[in-house]
């Protein structure tokens, strides 16, 4: 069984991919390709930690499994490839007034806070990450019930069109590279990365 930090719904946390100039995407998609930031994203949002606390025992029997619920916006949905949307074991909920559901593998809400609030008291959900797009960033990063941030830092100027919102240092400070894996629940790679012509790093803020 792993030991997590209190984290579990309402409180939710980020985690994007931001180059130099804090840009996010352009036409809708990321404008570099790096397959270990891509690996990461997916084993951080799908890795389910258990505390003592949090432990429902009843779900044993049930024969229900317990996943993280992601986030987004429309656009960040629509710019999935149909052939891996939904995010596989992971909870998909897409911000939507207009998007109608085409299955029952997603979950469609109006707005962050319904969202969230949709989501407070189900045993079935661990956590709750915000995965994009911009303005979905800007509104959760505002919100008090945001506790973590997870950027995986491109060091690299891509001309983007959408971006990240500052980060309030009043609010959120760097965490140190131990708390991100503990966070986590997995080793990550510390310090500059190099994958092709591209340097990275993976960085956690967290609300003071």
């Amino acid at each position: 069984m792993y030991i997590m930090f209190l984290f579990k719904p309402p409180k939710f946390a980020l985690i994007a991919a931001a180059e130099e100039n804090w840009g996010i995407g352009i036409n809708n998609a990321l404008p570099w390709k790096i397959k270990e930031d891509t690996a990461y994203f997916e084993r951080v949002t799908k890795k389910v930690l258990v505390s003592d606390e949090a432990t429902d025992t009843s779900l044993a029997t049930s024969g229900k499994s317990v996943q993280n619920a992601v986030i987004m916006g429309r656009k960040t949905w629509e710019s999935i490839p149909p052939k891996f949307r939904p995010l596989k074991d992971r909870l998909n909920v897409v911000l939507s007034k207009s998007l109608k559901p085409e299955s029952d593998t997603y979950v469609i809400h109006s707005s962050l806070d319904e969202a969230v609030a949709n989501l407070v008291g189900k045993p079935t959900i661990a956590r709750i990450f915000i995965i994009g797009g911009g303005c979905v960033y800007k509104e959760a990063i505002e919100s008090p019930l945001c506790e973590y941030i997870l950027i995986t830092k491109v060091y690299k100027n891509f001309n983007c069109e959408t971006f990240f919102p500052k980060i309030d240092e009043n609010i959120y400070e760097l965490a140190s590279h131990d708390e991100l894996v503990n966070f986590v629940g997995n080793d990550v790679p510390k310090g500059r990365q190099v994958e092709g012509d591209i340097e990275y790093e993976f960085l956690m803020y967290k609300r003071k």
